[in-house]
């Protein structure tokens, strides 16, 4: 499987990681140093005897505390989505061969999609989109979820579970068990972002292929789902999954299209340029 990112995505992240990691790092050490000041006893005595200054200095050490806090939970964020990244293309490379092509955060296709109608121009915006990946299916519009927890999914609207399920909570009734509805839904967030290709691939004249969004849950567990729009694959599960639905089984062909190497090609190379 190839695995194909556009170089100006790259940059941009790396720079806005790299920024972050920067700041979140001089600024907890800049706090550090204001909450050792004291100890040094470079301050002036006036300075550390006085209720003002004393609880400016700690003021301004806990702001820059904040903020070293705020910027190094961004870079965290950006790094731990790297490795998912990373751990989800490991396992498709596996199993998928050169005929698959994966594009990893196409964010840019999602901010400029334009939809063409009659009348006029709709600009769309889907927000991130981890990744699309082509081949003879199709093309799977990919969301990896990092949703840490426990989540049931009923039709497209998801809930977490306060709590660890208990093996005693197993076997009760689900209304038993304390959840509460997500704000918004991984479901929604991939459907709009695979409308978005579909409307990309019309409005260029590309030919039209199968466009399946699919959820993948990174870190958490999902309890059950109950006919939701879309598939929602855990991590553990993804290796096999795609072998049930993408390779053949039995000299048979899987159950879905089959879309000729020429036409991937053609939509990758627009999707690059």
């Amino acid at each position: 499987m190839q695995v194909i990112q556009p170089s100006h995505y790259t940059t941009k992240e790396t720079n806005s990681y790299q920024r972050n990691l920067w700041l979140g790092l001089s600024l907890s050490g800049l706090s550090l140093v204001i909450f050792i000041l004291p100890l040094t006893g470079l301050l002036p005595a006036e300075t550390m005897r006085s209720n003002v200054g004393f609880g400016g200095l700690v003021i301004v050490g806990l702001s820059l505390l904040g903020g070293g806090v705020w910027f190094g939970r961004l870079a965290w964020l950006y790094h731990d989505e790297r490795l998912i990244q990373t751990r989800v293309i490991k396992m498709l490379s596996k199993i998928l061969n050169d005929d698959y092509k994966y594009l990893r955060n196409l964010n840019s296709l999602a901010n400029r999609a334009v939809v063409a109608t009659k009348n006029s121009w709709l600009t769309g915006n889907t927000g991130e989109t981890s990744g699309v990946l082509l081949g003879p299916h199709g093309a799977w519009v990919l969301q990896i979820c990092r949703y840490r927890g426990v989540y049931a999914c009923e039709g497209d609207t998801w809930y977490k579970y306060s709590r660890p399920q208990s093996s005693k909570a197993q076997v009760e009734s689900d209304a038993l068990l304390d959840k509460r509805r997500l704000d918004d839904s991984p479901n929604w967030q991939v459907i709009r972002a695979a409308r978005e290709v579909k409307a990309w691939l019309s409005v260029r004249d590309l030919p039209q292929v199968s466009v399946q969004p699919v959820v993948i849950l990174a870190r958490g567990k999902l309890r059950f789902s109950k006919r939701p729009s879309c598939p929602i694959v855990e991590l553990w599960y993804l290796e096999t999954y795609i072998k049930k639905t993408l390779m053949p089984t039995a000299g048979l062909e899987a159950e879905v299209g089959t879309v000729n190497e020429t036409v991937v090609t053609q939509i990758v190379e627009r999707l690059k340029s």
